[in-house]
């Protein structure tokens, strides 16, 4: 126990995780099944369940080497799980577990060394807003089987399979949050539906920064992804749109499109990954308007069926800083010699059966802060024409086309983000040591 508590001590430290605060108070964890069961006995310190007045449960610091810190089950009353912190679950016991319920927020709490950090399973309507979780030894956060789900701002650090996992469910946002120095992927998207995945910093991931598996109608935008294996990686996935991500040092490849259809790669910028963007046997993939720079191999293209990387004349195509050509004349055939139009005059080659027809001379300036431009930017979550809600339910909400985390420019020289923990400065790890089996799904070990 000892050799345990100075560990939980060492990884506070690393990861800036608070240690319990005098304001926690000790006590047994909790089991709530039912409506009923929301009691002061069972540890809640107020409310009446309703969405103007839901049952709170704050302030209690819980240890989980015997049973789950917190496990609510069949129930539908409005609920906030609020500044806890529950730890030492180790291989079997979860800090927080939601189990075929709606209506709950888990907020503000401090998870460390638990099987899962937090497990959202069966369940609608749930919200996992700034938590701190790390050293989970399967996943730090979990949410499977439910819908309408949000999980943003969370930091989510030294897990050991993936950081935030969204596995069979649909109609969920995955915003604002740090997933990094997970041993496997920090953002893992399987069998989904309907997911928006924003403004997260999923960076120093041993294998992948953010990963998508049979997952169709999802947004990635304005992430910032360095120092994974993979930055981003799609397979057998559907309507995806990756834009304004700013990607950089993959150890592999920056994107990898496998037997994926309908993508849309655009405005992000990709630099210095060992490769760049590749595809095999995509089908309706555009690649423009996009930024490459000093990545070792560029990108490369085998196998698709109608895809492009470019958007025609004059939109153009992407900036390559190994492009070698000149720009004298316009016109879609480049042959109107009359002055430059800022698409250089020969093709781009991608690899030796790919080309970017209309090169781009410079950086598109519509990526960047002060640009004019506004592409849109849809919301998977809400019908045409519908506002976003916002992600605590108060109103309509819409994220901004760049957030302060990755308006890095390095074509303009400002300093870089520094290379081991991400742009964002979270401690640096080594997830190599904490690497576990992989979680099978079907045999999850977790105590309901």
């Amino acid at each position: 126990m000892l050799v345990g508590a100075l560990a939980a001590v060492s990884l506070a430290a690393l990861v800036g995780i608070p240690g319990a605060a005098s304001a926690y108070v000790p006590r047994a964890p909790i089991l709530i099944v039912g409506d009923a069961a929301f009691t002061p006995a069972n540890g809640v310190t107020g409310g009446s369940g309703t969405p103007t007045d839901p049952y709170v449960i704050e302030g209690w610091e819980i240890d989980a080497s015997f049973a789950t810190g917190i496990s609510i089950a069949n129930t539908l009353a409005h609920a906030v799980i609020r500044n806890v912190s529950v730890a030492g679950g180790d291989v079997t016991y979860d800090g927080v577990l939601l189990d075929t319920v709606a209506n709950v927020t888990v907020e503000g709490g401090v998870f460390v060394g638990n099987a899962y950090g937090i497990v959202a399973y069966a369940s609608s309507e749930v919200a996992i807003v700034n938590n701190r979780v790390a050293n989970s030894f399967w996943e730090g956060i979990l949410v499977e089987s439910s819908s309408s789900a949000v999980v943003r701002g969370n930091d989510v650090q030294l897990a050991g399979v993936y950081g935030i996992d969204v596995f069979t469910s649909a109609d969920v946002e995955v915003r604002d949050n740090t997933a990094s120095t997970s041993a496997e992927t920090g953002i893992y998207l399987q069998n989904v539906d309907r997911v928006v995945v924003s403004g997260n910093n999923a960076s120093s991931n041993a294998l992948l920064g953010i990963g998508l598996d049979y997952a169709s109608d999802v947004t990635i935008i304005d992430n910032s992804l360095w120092d994974n294996g993979y930055a981003l990686d799609l397979f057998d996935s559907g309507r995806v749109l990756a834009r304004q991500n700013t990607i950089g040092r993959s150890i592999i490849e920056a994107v990898s499109v496998y037997y994926s259809n309908n993508v849309t790669i655009d405005l992000n910028r990709f630099v210095s990954n060992d490769g760049g963007v590749f595809a095999s046997f995509a089908t309706d993939l555009t690649v423009a308007h996009n930024t490459f720079r000093n990545n070792v191999v560029q990108g490369g293209d085998e196998f698709g069926t109608r895809t492009a990387w470019d958007r025609g004349y004059p939109a153009g195509g992407n900036f390559w800083s190994d492009y070698t050509g000149v720009d004298l004349c316009s016109g879609a055939g480049q042959d109107v010699c009359t002055g430059p139009d800022g698409i250089g005059d020969t093709p781009y080659a991608v690899d030796p059966d790919t080309v970017d027809r209309y090169p781009l001379m410079a950086t598109p300036a519509f990526m960047f802060p002060g640009s004019t431009a506004s592409p849109d930017i849809p919301s998977m979550l809400s019908p045409p024409g519908a506002p976003r809600r916002a992600l605590d339910g108060t109103g309509a909400h819409e994220a901004p086309l760049l957030s302060g985390g990755t308006d890095l420019r390095e074509d303009t020289g400002q300093t870089l983000p520094p290379k081991l923990g991400g742009p964002t400065g979270t401690a640096a790890g080594s997830p190599g040591s904490l690497q576990r089996s992989p979680d099978t799904r079907s045999s999850v070990v977790r105590a309901f």
